[in-house]
Protein backbone atom coordinates (compact mmCIF):
# COMPACT_ATOMS: atom_id res chain seq x y z
CA UNK A 1 0.00 0.00 0.00
CA UNK A 2 1.63 3.44 -0.72
CA UNK A 3 1.69 6.06 1.41
CA UNK A 4 1.52 9.91 0.24
CA UNK A 5 1.87 12.88 2.65
CA UNK A 6 -0.21 15.34 2.52
CA UNK A 7 -2.05 18.33 3.53
CA UNK A 8 -4.96 18.05 5.37
CA UNK A 9 -7.17 20.59 3.37
CA UNK A 10 -10.99 19.84 1.70
CA UNK A 11 -9.86 20.76 -1.46
CA UNK A 12 -7.06 18.22 -0.98
CA UNK A 13 -8.87 15.25 0.45
CA UNK A 14 -11.84 16.21 -2.05
CA UNK A 15 -8.84 15.50 -4.96
CA UNK A 16 -7.04 12.42 -3.02
CA UNK A 17 -7.12 9.74 -5.61
CA UNK A 18 -6.68 5.90 -5.74
CA UNK A 19 -3.58 5.12 -7.61
CA UNK A 20 -4.34 1.69 -8.16
CA UNK A 21 -3.53 -1.61 -5.54
CA UNK A 22 -5.73 -2.04 -2.24
CA UNK A 23 -5.65 1.71 -1.30
CA UNK A 24 -3.23 4.28 -1.34
CA UNK A 25 -2.76 6.06 2.00
CA UNK A 26 -2.44 9.37 2.75
CA UNK A 27 -1.07 11.48 5.99
CA UNK A 28 -0.10 14.42 7.47
CA UNK A 29 2.95 15.13 9.37
CA UNK A 30 0.69 17.33 11.77
CA UNK A 31 -0.96 14.47 12.16
CA UNK A 32 0.62 11.07 13.46
CA UNK A 33 -1.36 8.07 13.62
CA UNK A 34 -3.89 9.35 11.39
CA UNK A 35 -4.47 8.16 8.13
CA UNK A 36 -6.80 8.53 4.94
CA UNK A 37 -7.11 5.16 2.86
CA UNK A 38 -8.53 5.81 -0.10
CA UNK A 39 -9.93 3.12 -2.02
CA UNK A 40 -12.04 2.45 -5.32
CA UNK A 41 -15.28 3.49 -3.75
CA UNK A 42 -14.57 5.13 -0.51
CA UNK A 43 -12.22 7.33 1.64
CA UNK A 44 -11.66 5.59 5.41
CA UNK A 45 -10.01 7.76 7.96
CA UNK A 46 -7.81 5.12 9.83
CA UNK A 47 -6.11 5.69 13.42
CA UNK A 48 -2.69 3.52 13.39
CA UNK A 49 -0.17 3.48 16.14
CA UNK A 50 2.48 1.28 17.67
CA UNK A 51 3.01 0.86 21.31
CA UNK A 52 4.67 -0.91 23.53
CA UNK A 53 5.26 -3.93 21.03
CA UNK A 54 1.75 -4.16 19.10
CA UNK A 55 0.28 -2.04 16.55
CA UNK A 56 -3.16 -1.12 16.84
CA UNK A 57 -5.18 -0.05 13.99
CA UNK A 58 -8.96 1.38 13.93
CA UNK A 59 -11.18 2.54 11.15
CA UNK A 60 -13.27 5.69 12.35
CA UNK A 61 -15.25 7.00 9.88
CA UNK A 62 -15.51 8.01 6.03
CA UNK A 63 -14.68 11.13 4.35
CA UNK A 64 -16.88 14.27 4.07
CA UNK A 65 -18.84 12.25 6.55
CA UNK A 66 -16.51 12.90 9.49
CA UNK A 67 -14.68 15.71 8.94
CA UNK A 68 -10.76 16.10 9.55
CA UNK A 69 -10.66 18.15 12.21
CA UNK A 70 -13.01 15.32 13.81
CA UNK A 71 -11.18 12.77 12.57
CA UNK A 72 -7.59 14.10 14.35
CA UNK A 73 -9.98 14.97 17.84
CA UNK A 74 -10.63 11.08 17.55
CA UNK A 75 -7.49 9.97 16.85
CA UNK A 76 -5.87 11.79 19.62
CA UNK A 77 -8.84 10.47 22.17
CA UNK A 78 -8.14 6.90 20.57
CA UNK A 79 -4.12 7.50 21.09
CA UNK A 80 -3.83 8.62 24.73
CA UNK A 81 -6.71 5.62 25.70
CA UNK A 82 -4.44 3.03 24.48
CA UNK A 83 -0.82 4.89 26.30
CA UNK A 84 -3.08 5.03 29.32
CA UNK A 85 -3.69 1.22 29.67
Amino acid sequence: MATAEMKFTKGALDDAAHLGGQATRYRAPRFPNLYLEVGARSKTWRFRKFWKGQNFTEAMGNWPQMGWIEASQEAAVRSDGIEEK
